[in-house]
């Protein structure tokens, strides 16, 4: 990818995948999804307490020995020194915790979810009975609906974009209309007047837009 090797890749923690990553990619720093660790953090330790523990240590910037003495204080005053998922978990630290993740460039990301969305708007197209062709059909329909998302997002852009420059200069009413007025930002000189008639729920710009 233009010359570049990729520095990080975040995964649900599949051990198929983490094995495919080390042989493919092997510089790439290999970084557990967040929300996932949460999810079984619930589903296998019981103590409420610990997922408040297990949180801090996922997101708080440590340094590693402050990360070390925070989860051994935690868990020998929880008793969770014989749970194995907590033991487990705790012996991949290097993939999930941010102490052991300093200096690794991130971008945000701790989560799959963009991928899982992606994965989840293509599925709703599609049907464990299709066959390939209707399988193509199916893709190319998402592909065309996916691009008519992107050109629905960078209009909605550009109207919010618009009304964030726009400053609220005050409203009066004139029998059953309510006049508002706006100027644009860096010209007051310029006002616009949008009137809005709360009887029939009509929007009217004097711009006719």
């Amino acid at each position: 990818m233009g010359q570049r090797t990729m520095n990080l890749v975040v995964t649900d923690g599949d051990k198929a995948m983490r094995a495919t990553i080390a042989e493919v990619m092997p510089s790439a720093k290999h970084r557990l999804c967040a929300w996932h660790l949460e999810k079984n953090c619930v589903q296998r330790v019981k103590e409420a307490e610990f997922r408040k523990v297990f949180k801090k240590a996922i997101y708080v910037n440590f340094h590693v020995d402050e990360f070390e003495r925070y989860w051994r204080t935690s868990i020998e005053s929880l008793s969770l020194g014989q749970n194995t998922w907590v033991q487990a978990t705790y012996d991949i630290k290097e993939s999930w915790a941010t102490a052991y993740l300093r200096g690794t460039f991130c971008a945000g990301y701790r989560t799959t979810s963009r991928c899982e969305g992606i994965n989840s708007f293509i599925k709703a197209f599609l049907k464990s009975t299709d066959s390939i062709l209707e399988l193509v059909h199916s893709l190319d329909r998402v592909v065309k609906d996916f691009g008519t998302m992107r050109v629905v997002f960078r209009e909605v852009k550009k109207q919010i974009k618009g009304v964030a420059t726009l400053l609220f200069q005050g409203r009066e009413s004139i029998s059953m209309t309510i006049v508002y007025s706006f100027s644009k930002m860096g010209r007051p000189d310029r006002v616009f007047k949008v009137l809005y008639d709360p009887n029939d729920r009509k929007i009217e710009c004097e711009c006719k837009m």
